[in-house]
């Protein structure tokens, strides 16, 4: 497979730091069924959940949409952020066996620099389904896993879990 004219661009200045928080979007080859769906949100729990047990990240929230996935998380010490990016996509496709989940090569990527950025992101993965007009503003998107800590600050932003409609304006 050809890769896109610039996607070497995406690795330009990549530096893992462990222990760092980052957001990350990693994207399919096109709009995938099955990626929107409780058995690839259940696969891709499972390998974060591993991925955590074995303290290779941490702290990790994540957001499945049609055709990519977001993920905030800290970054362990014993693997690079491509090898937990390859490792994550790797362990969450099998899922996808009716409909084969093919991702692209690479993702992008962006260190926080501090946890002052943390509530914009977490709050643009929580709303990025409703804006996406993937369900109404009264619905409950079920593809999002938002871990405890941050929780305690979104959750009471929250009508009974859904965004205020002002949240949705464009």
């Amino acid at each position: 497979m050809q890769r896109p004219p610039h996607a070497k661009d995406l690795r330009k200045g990549r530096y893992s730091e462990p222990n760092a928080r980052y957001f990350v979007t990693f994207n399919t080859v096109a709009p995938t069924p099955s990626i929107a769906e409780v058995s690839y949100f259940q696969s891709l729990s499972t390998a974060v959940f591993e991925m955590e047990s074995a303290k290779q990240l941490s702290e990790a929230s994540f957001t499945v949409m049609p055709d990519h996935v977001h993920l905030l998380f800290r970054l362990g010490s014993t693997l690079t952020l491509s090898q937990a990016i390859a490792k994550l996509k790797q362990r969450s496709r099998g899922s996808a066996r009716v409909n084969p989940l093919h991702w692209q090569n690479g993702f992008h990527d962006h260190k926080l620099r501090n946890d002052s950025e943390l509530h914009p992101i977490l709050h643009y993965m929580y709303l990025n389904p409703y804006r996406a007009r993937l369900l109404d503003q009264g619905s409950i998107w079920h593809y999002v896993h938002v871990e405890p800590s941050a929780w305690n600050w979104i959750q009471p932003l929250l009508d009974k879990d859904c965004p205020y409609p002002e949240w949705l304006t464009d």
